[in-house]
């Protein structure tokens, strides 16, 4: 017969944020959401992939389309409850 233990095994049951690994969760979090929207906007959200770290930044040569990029990952975040 086995002895009893003191030792209880425990385990998170969410994700941690604010230890080393948090830019990488965040990053693939966004990312996993992201491909949700793949087919409505593949060449956009190509886009974004590309750039997303812990932050979105990207670029344009005129400020009109740099603008469009800025509210279409916008409303694409907020759809997925990020912003």
């Amino acid at each position: 017969m086995k002895e009893e233990s003191n030792i209880i095994p425990l385990r998170f049951t969410r994700v941690v944020f604010g230890v080393s690994s948090s830019q990488f969760l965040l990053n693939a979090t966004i990312a996993h959401h992201l491909d949700q929207y793949n087919e409505k906007d593949s060449e956009f959200i190509a886009k974004i992939k590309r750039a997303i770290y812990v932050d979105i930044s990207f670029g344009s040569k005129d400020d009109d389309t740099t603008f469009e990029l800025y509210e279409k990952s916008r409303e694409s975040l907020q759809r997925v409850g990020s912003i």
